[in-house]
């Protein structure tokens, strides 16, 4: 038996093959091994939607065409798609492109700063919870002070507090920080006339 032979390169087919490649073609080439890798789960789902981020929207920016981007993923990842701002896209391909970076050293949670980012600092979803939850005090107060006429402001706090099983200052609190701000909104879409107490 005498020794395999490594192949031949053919230098016309690899010029051919130089020539045809595009950085659509690269694309679409690491999304297709990306799929190969998911589906012998070597390669984590979440991993590829970032990665997909990053090269989809890059393509955009660069100038390509949507349906060009478009015939860049497999036909696995299907064809329905969903418009939205490119900054919010933005956002998620600077966080992946920082969390990437070999000096990095942080969670993807502090990239995106969704984590505190320190010892007792709350976490993003935290925060915004505890805005939410203030902001429906304050709207629930507003609520009850415009639809019964006569009642008092602190009246209606008082009653907001009582539904939301709270106390009177927590929901005093977030009327003060939202309350004006509603409530001019509500005049601005037309659903209020007048001034309110602030």
């Amino acid at each position: 038996m005498g020794k395999s032979r490594a192949p031949e390169i053919d230098e016309d087919g690899l010029k051919k093959h130089r020539a045809e490649s595009t950085e659509l073609t690269n694309l679409r080439n690491r999304f297709l091994q990306y799929e190969e890798r998911r589906e012998a789960k070597e390669l984590a789902t979440p991993y590829i939607a970032f990665e997909a981020i990053v090269g989809l929207l890059g393509a955009r920016i660069e100038g390509y065409s949507d349906e060009d981007v478009r015939a860049c993923w497999p036909d696995a990842w299907g064809t329905t798609t969903v418009n939205m701002p490119a900054s919010v896209l933005r956002e998620f391909a600077r966080g992946w492109i920082m969390y990437n970076q070999p000096e990095n050293g942080r969670t993807p949670g502090e990239v995106f700063q969704l984590e505190g980012g320190g010892q007792g600092k709350q976490k993003a979803i935290a925060r915004q919870s505890a805005v939410d939850r203030n902001r429906r005090y304050a709207i629930q107060a507003a609520l009850y002070y415009t639809e019964q006429p006569g009642i008092s402001l602190q009246a209606a706090i008082t009653r907001a507090a009582d539904k939301f099983d709270v106390s009177v200052d927590t929901v005093q609190l977030a009327y003060k920080k939202y309350g004006k701000s509603l409530i001019a909104k509500a005049q601005e879409t037309g659903m209020l006339k007048g001034g309110m107490a602030s």
